[in-house]
């Protein structure tokens, strides 16, 4: 996702076309908090971390009640269809209902520590 994003790309990304535009060895990934994304620019090295909270929209109840059955695998087939169903909805409410929402994208600056 963070590739499609910004261009970035591991080390099997773009090479460029004559010495500029590669994309290859901008995209790594680190231990940490796997809730966190930081993006840091390539110019002037100022980053920001952005941080994703589903948990701020939350999912229709008969959804978590579904979810058990579902990963015991002893829902049915009806039941495994409305939990499709519920989740996709979900899915348009964070897209769609709740794309403006400040709490389910945190972005915060990240500034460099000094080397010590």
């Amino acid at each position: 996702m963070a590739g499609l994003l910004t261009g970035a790309a591991g080390e099997g990304g773009f090479k460029g076309l004559a010495g500029k535009f590669a994309r290859r060895d901008l995209l790594a990934f680190a231990a940490g908090n796997a809730a966190e994304v930081r993006f840091t620019r390539l110019d002037s090295g100022a980053r920001v971390a952005v941080t994703y909270h589903p948990d701020a929209v939350p999912a229709p109840p008969e959804l978590q009640a579904l979810m058990p059955k579902l990963f015991a695998g002893s829902a049915s087939d009806t039941e495994r269809a409305e939990f499709g169903r519920l989740w996709q909805m979900r899915v348009e409410r964070i897209l769609i209902e709740h794309c403006d929402n400040p709490e389910l994208v945190v972005c915060r600056d990240d500034p460099v520590s000094p080397p010590t």
